[in-house]
């Protein structure tokens, strides 16, 4: 069967009359978190013995980047005597084997134990100890080891090598490590930039202090982070100060340190530890004088040099109570102007239960909590990386632990405000097993298209804008929209809009996806659906659900010649 090609008011009765309706709430929704799980500890572990799983997870929690997942997971290989390895997930679902602790190292040692695993671009990276190293491979597994920095590496400036490499940061070509020559832990960090090769100093144990106070040098540097070209540590000097140093692309500076009182009045920072940054922001875990446990997060912004309490004593939690002494590991993204913090509330209060938050803008969502039910397991804990690095763009990766005792690692994509994602392609009613828990049935490129919601649902901003990713290059695409839901076989894919008698509209234009495979259909909906080249009855109004899909040819994962995306259901506001 091909696409339709007849007016845009032509109902679709004799595609899905053997369909069945899928109800979805259409009344107004806050924004929140839809929860799918990537991998988990009855997982098959890739290049070892079959029946062999992953044991656990990272406790430092995964990377994400453009839905591609990095982790480190324990397990017993008999076969090759491995006990740990560092893997990627691509979006398409193809779990890779980027190494193994038996595997032979560039300097003819086996590496033994891994850590910090991390993806970027087309390459995942991890660290060793004992002895110490930092590393790079192509994130699909293939091709030889790279070495970035080990104990044969010099220092700049110096002839005298590195004896400890330590936590690490990568965003594009930038590597940003704390390392030193075994006089002291963490005492500075370095910048290696892969295009061209070249290793520098970004802040150097004795170098003279950034802080105001006493004369004082540089003592140690910890907490690296990159992102887009921005770099972030925390520094310690000899005089006890510690403080937030950044680059956000015109040379280093100081942001806030220990001589700076925290905001609400609980007195000056004492400690900083986990910082994150993205644009003109950095969030960071702050200790104040009256702070207990892990402390608070705050957001700092280089635009205008404030600081804001994202969770502390004096900000109030939604659940009840106040943050403060247990909120943690905050991660930072802004994502066309909206600025977004993930974080860790190990609710040290009595009552409070331990949750992981999201902070959009100043409105808080709870995305999970100790006691929650997913996929049938109850929640006991999770983790999210503590380098700043769990969130990309709106989404963010999760460890999730079970009472059971399992393990599994979770996507969690935000669904708008007043926008909610329906009909993935995790049902079992894929064409032929084509299946993709991320998007809709899997096509040529092996991934499932998916829709990505942006701006807002307001029709007189009219702003809102549909991206769809994971299309096969160069085909045809088209938009319909209906105000019913609908799950019904479609050629390759589930048809998710326009339930008989109902049916659908389609959106002009007609697009190719050209050599990208993305498409994206907006701003001007509401116009567009009031105007003669889309007469839509009425048009879109305020208070109506719309439920919207792209359709596209494509060869396909079983040949009948098109496919469809998954869909979201949207609230229009005034």
């Amino acid at each position: 069967m091909t696409l339709p090609t007849r007016s845009n008011a032509t109902r679709l009765a004799c595609m899905v009359a053997s369909s069945a309706l899928l109800v979805v709430n259409a009344s107004a929704q806050s924004p929140s978190y839809r929860l799918t799980k990537a991998v988990d500890t009855q997982t098959q572990v890739p290049g070892a013995d079959p029946g062999v799983s992953f044991a656990d997870f990272d406790g430092d929690g995964p990377k994400l980047q453009d839905r591609s997942l990095c982790w480190e997971s324990a397990f017993v290989d008999p076969g090759t005597g491995a006990t740990q390895g560092v893997f990627t997930l691509s979006p398409c679902g193809t779990i890779a084997p980027i190494v193994f602790d038996s595997d032979i190292a560039p300097d003819g040692l086996s590496f033994g134990a891994l850590r910090d695993p991390n993806i970027s671009g087309d390459r995942a990276f991890w660290r060793t100890f004992s002895p110490d190293g930092l590393y790079l491979k192509s994130a699909d597994g293939s091709g030889p080891v790279s070495t970035i920095a080990d104990t044969s590496t010099l220092i700049p400036n110096t002839s005298v090598p590195f004896a400890d490499i330590s936590d690490f940061g990568v965003s594009g070509d930038l590597v940003l490590f704390t390392g030193d020559d075994g006089s002291s832990f963490q005492d500075s960090s370095f910048v290696k930039d892969l295009s061209t090769n070249t290793l520098s100093v970004f802040a150097e144990r004795g170098e003279p202090s950034p802080f105001a106070g006493l004369p004082a040098t540089i003592d140690r540097v910890f907490g690296p982070m990159v992102r887009d070209g921005r770099l972030c540590v925390v520094a310690e000097d000899t005089d006890g100060t510690v403080g937030l140093l950044a680059d956000f692309g015109q040379g280093r500076v100081s942001l806030v340190d220990t001589n700076d009182p925290a905001p609400g009045g609980l007195g000056n920072f004492v400690f900083f530890r986990d910082p994150s940054i993205a644009e003109t922001k950095v969030a960071f875990n702050g200790l104040t004088g009256s702070s207990s446990g892990s402390g608070s997060v705050y957001l700092y912004d280089h635009a205008d040099g404030s600081i804001v309490a994202i969770a502390d004593e004096t900000v109030a939690r939604p659940t009840g109570g106040f943050f403060g002494g247990g909120a943690a590991r905050p991660s930072v993204t802004v994502v066309n102007g909206t600025t977004i913090v993930i974080f860790t509330d190990y609710a040290q209060d009595p009552g409070a239960t331990e949750t992981i938050w999201a902070w959009i803008d100043g409105t808080f969502v709870r995305v999970v909590g100790v006691g929650d039910i997913i996929d049938g397991g109850i929640v006991t804990g999770w983790n999210i990386d503590e380098a700043g690095d769990a969130a990309d763009g709106v989404d963010f990766a999760v460890r999730l632990k079970f009472a059971d005792g399992g393990e599994a690692l979770y996507y969690a994509e935000l669904q708008p405000e007043n926008i909610s994602v329906y009909c993935r392609a995790d049902q079992g009613d894929c064409s032929c097993a084509n299946e993709n828990p991320l998007g809709g049935c899997a096509n040529s490129t092996g991934c499932g298209a998916r829709l990505l919601p942006l701006g807002t649902t307001s029709v007189t901003v009219d702003d809102l804008q549909l991206l769809a990713t994971d299309l096969p290059p160069n085909t045809s695409a088209l938009f319909v929209i209906s105000t019913s839901s609908n799950r019904a076989s479609f050629n390759d894919g589930v048809l998710c809009v326009g339930s008989p008698p109902l049916g659908f509209f389609r959106v002009p234009p007609i697009f190719n996806t050209g050599a990208t495979g993305d498409i994206s259909l907006g701003p001007g909906l509401v116009a567009l659906s009031s105007s003669p080249q889309f007469p839509l009855p009425g048009g879109i109004q305020a208070g109506q659900t719309w439920f919207v899909q792209l359709l596209y040819r494509d060869a396909g994962s079983c040949g009948a010649g098109a496919n469809g995306s998954d869909a979201i259901a949207v609230t229009f506001t005034p």
